[in-house]
């Protein structure tokens, strides 16, 4: 009996050139922290409001500024952030070493003055309120200073990822341009706008 040989396996064939560079543009955009549901919210974000109208027109617009995805932080903000947390613990830290300098001033003056205040109701009375009100504001400080430690903690660990704003909503609103360039010329046979990328939204911070 003649035995029936498979034909041999076909090489894959590579995707189409536009298929293949839709594919790179989709992984940079998921690179770049930028989801299916980010994109398709992108423009939207940037629609903005007309705070006044004349005539049909629009007199005064404001420019609406996509936020940033999730686990994605402005460089400039998360280190003036940072800055900021340490200047506020080294500020309480300098406060809590007066406070225990003022503690100390006090047990040397009342270690002294407690022969004469044995009889003194009065005085023992305004010691101890003054010895409990800066052992109080000690403790205080100690916990604003690991309340500020904490916050520097998670900050500093935070599963984050630091860009430079500008360049990021650029370089995403250019995907984005090409992506539909690529859909609607697939569909239609041509671009939907000529091949120049306008800059991304305007933002706070342009810097990393």
């Amino acid at each position: 009996m003649a035995r029936l040989v498979p034909p041999a396996a076909q090489p894959a064939q590579p995707p189409p050139p536009q298929l293949a560079r839709l594919q790179v543009i989709n992984a940079e955009l998921l690179a770049m922290g930028a989801s299916d549901e980010y994109c398709r919210d992108y423009f939207k974000w940037g629609i903005g409001e007309c705070k006044e109208k004349f005539g049909g027109i629009c007199m005064c617009h404001i420019t609406g500024t996509p936020p940033l995805p999730a686990n994605v932080v402005c460089g400039v903000k998360f280190k003036t952030q940072l800055d900021y947390l340490m200047r506020r613990i080294s500020f309480v830290e300098d406060e809590r070493k007066n406070l225990k300098v003022k503690w100390a001033d006090f047990q040397r003056v009342h270690v002294a003055a407690e022969g004469m205040l044995a009889d003194n109701d009065e005085g023992q009375e305004k010691a101890k309120q003054q010895k409990a009100f800066l052992g109080t504001q000690i403790a205080h400080k100690l916990g604003e200073l690991r309340g500020l430690e904490h916050e520097l903690y998670l900050h500093l660990t935070a599963d984050v990822r630091l860009v430079n704003t500008k360049k990021f909503h650029d370089r995403l609103t250019e995907l984005l341009h090409e992506k539909m360039d690529i859909i609607a010329e697939r569909i239609t046979g041509r671009r939907v706008r000529a091949r120049v990328t306008e800059p991304g939204p305007p933002s706070e911070s342009e810097g990393a």
